[in-house]
């Protein structure tokens, strides 16, 4: 069985095409919270919970707060997503690189990878993916798929950044100010601080399969098998699929945004027919571009929507207040989630634009 788990350090892994979707409640997703913390750090923190910050986040510890974002974030996934099998997701917050200047809010990886026929070559009889086109699938959505747990780990890694709270040496302002998660999940977020809720629903996403298995080093595949997200991303000035090029184009490909007038894009059906709200953020083919800046960034390069996206949109790299999941739902539609569509799910942007001012002082926030 060609079953591959992703060992790599998730700081460094770049994050993961085809048509289920319903606008009725078939079957809920559920999603279980393992915590990883040890006692007395993390969600485990005994601290005094943070004051006059937390919105509607009543608890009687730090641990309490955090987890209880967690909690939010996890119900947030649970009313989109349509699947028979519990989605398993460890979580754990820890040190994580923070100057003055720059933070890595978290970041976040599926566990395990596997090609449908490996699992169960009757899998293909319920997708529209060529029999003959081998596709890597992350173990939540191969799970989904397949109607059963097939790996025996969780399905998501994650790890969030426990620097930001009363430190000045980590985004400090003007040398004596810290920036401090908020562990609000409704309501306005205060000046300051860093929105937690929107970060774990980033993250989240990522294990989900927004989340690309092409090295960054050499444009190869892992056993020459593109994964569901790779399959979606084409050269808008070519026409042409990452998945058709050879390795050394493929590499070209995830540093060439508006290179010679080259732009990386998402090719998924759902996610350019469904995203009229957005602004800016298309190419001249009215594609969804794809953030793919000309210097790579590890981490962020290729697996978040391009920084050019207006409103804001949730999968960005760089953190903005927004929640907006819009395009990402299509995009999860197009790698093969079922998806139910909320009616309220129409994220105005108003607030947004209030607190798009806090932004510039925080420095650079890459998640």
């Amino acid at each position: 069985m060609l079953k591959i788990s992703v060992k790599v350090s998730i700081g460094i892994l770049f994050s993961l095409s085809f048509l289920i979707f319903t606008t009725a409640k078939l079957n809920a997703a559920e999603i279980v919270i393992i915590n990883m913390d040890s006692p007395g750090e993390g969600l485990n923190d005994q601290s005094a919970p943070f004051p006059n910050q937390a919105g509607n986040n009543q608890a009687a510890t730090l641990g309490e707060q955090r987890l209880n974002v967690v909690r939010a974030a996890a119900d947030y996934w649970e009313e989109r997503l349509v699947s028979d099998v519990p989605i398993e997701v460890e979580i754990s917050f820890d040190p994580l690189f923070c100057t003055s200047a720059q933070a890595a809010l978290g970041g976040a990886a599926p566990l395990d990878i596997s090609t449908l026929a490996d699992l169960n070559p009757e899998l293909l009889a319920n997708t529209i993916i060529d029999p003959n086109d081998e596709t890597f699938f992350v173990s939540a959505l191969a799970n989904s798929l397949g109607g059963e747990d097939f790996f025996p780990s969780a399905d998501i890694i994650a790890e969030f950044n426990s620097s930001l709270d009363n430190n000045i040496n980590c985004l400090g302002v003007f040398g004596f100010i810290s920036i401090d998660w908020w562990y609000g999940v409704e309501g306005e977020q205060p000046a300051f601080t860093e929105n937690l809720f929107s970060t774990v629903l980033h993250e989240i996403a990522h294990g989900l399969g927004f989340f690309s298995l092409i090295d960054p080093n050499n444009g190869t595949l892992p056993s020459n098998i593109p994964d569901s997200y790779s399959r979606n991303l084409v050269d808008d000035s070519s026409g042409q699929f990452l998945v058709d090029m050879s390795n050394i184009s493929r590499l070209f490909s995830l540093t060439n945004s508006d290179f010679l007038g080259e732009t990386l894009a998402w090719g998924g059906t759902n996610a350019n027919l469904n995203s009229g709200h957005i602004e800016t953020g298309r190419t001249v083919n009215d594609r969804l571009r794809i953030f793919a800046p000309s210097s790579l960034v590890i981490g962020s390069s290729v697996t978040h929507w391009d920084e050019s996206f207006s409103p804001d949109e949730l999968m960005e790299p760089s953190a903005t207040p927004t929640t907006d999941d819009r395009s990402t739902l299509q995009l999860l539609i197009d790698i093969g989630w079922a998806v139910t569509i909320p009616d309220e799910d129409t994220n105005s942007s108003d607030d947004n634009e209030i607190l798009d001012l806090i932004i510039p002082i925080l420095g650079t926030l890459n998640r």
